[in-house]
């Protein structure tokens, strides 16, 4: 069975990025792309989802409460990426149902890291340091 995720984003770049991480990993991978949140209920609605990926900033999430929602809708992991490291949306996040927890300046082999311990059923939450922490 080949590993399906849900990338939320609107930066061609970022996507791109987390897509060759993906397929990486999985290189049969499917990859759904969405810069809407509020069109990723009908996606999820219409096929197996192995791991969201989600931009906390982008414009209609309502931030913690988006991904709250998310969670809500599928028992697959979300992954945030946010656009810089913030202590309260981590925490905020990882009450909301978060798997994990990056920013874009994460590196490269921190945020595959981060999806693979996701994926196997883990808790990634990287501090501002960088440093994989279990929140408290």
């Amino acid at each position: 069975m080949s590993l399906d995720v849900l990338i939320i984003d609107d930066q061609a770049l970022c996507i791109e990025q987390l897509s060759t991480l993906v397929r990486e990993r999985a290189p049969d991978a499917g990859i759904r792309v969405t810069d809407q949140p509020k069109a990723a209920a009908a996606l999820l609605a219409r096929a197996r989802t192995d791991l969201i990926v989600v931009e906390l900033s982008l414009p209609d999430l309502d931030r913690e409460a988006g991904v709250g929602v998310l969670t809500r809708l599928t028992t697959a992991p979300v992954l945030v990426l946010d656009t810089r490291h913030d202590d309260a949306a981590l925490r905020a996040c990882a009450s909301a149902g978060a798997s994990g927890y990056v920013t874009r300046s994460s590196g490269r082999d921190l945020v595959a890291a981060a999806i693979a311990v996701v994926l196997a059923g883990g808790r990634y939450f990287s501090t501002s340091d960088d440093l994989p922490i279990e929140p408290t």
